[in-house]
């Protein structure tokens, strides 16, 4: 399907519900510093193929040109995957999130925002434009 064909519901009131699949945890790989940190899933020890998760935030500063007077706030969430080639390669498949803010967002706007965005991450329709990169 085509992103032009796709839908999104940016009113929508639920996040998209995962199903099936083994609930894990979250370990820290390193500690908190300089607004990072560095995390894997509980289940999944070895160094070369474990998944990492890298969470870091900027808050907002003062900015006299900034709309508001502040610069926005960002969260980003990064995923790295790592994966074996069918030559036997290895090569790391990573998402990330990004989101910026400004100071006066409220909290319903921010979770309607993000209840818009994962429907981008995970209605099928959209999977031409990550798997074959077609825009049309």
């Amino acid at each position: 399907m085509t992103i032009e064909a796709s839908t999104v519901a940016p009113d929508s009131t639920g996040f998209a519900t995962p199903t099936g699949g083994t609930s894990v945890g979250i370990s820290l790989l390193k500690s908190p510093s300089a607004g990072k940190v560095i995390a894997k899933y509980d289940t999944e020890t070895d160094f070369l193929t474990r998944t990492t998760i890298e969470f870091s935030i900027k808050d907002p500063v003062a900015l006299s040109s900034a709309p508001g007077g502040y610069t926005q706030a960002r969260s980003t969430v990064f995923i790295k995957k790592p994966m074996t080639l069918a030559n036997g390669n290895r090569t790391v498949n990573t998402l990330s999130i990004t989101l910026s803010r400004d100071p006066e967002m409220t909290s319903t706007a921010l979770a309607a925002l993000r209840l818009e965005a994962c429907q981008f991450l995970g209605k099928g329709s959209f999977d031409d434009f990550y798997l074959s990169h077609s825009l049309i």
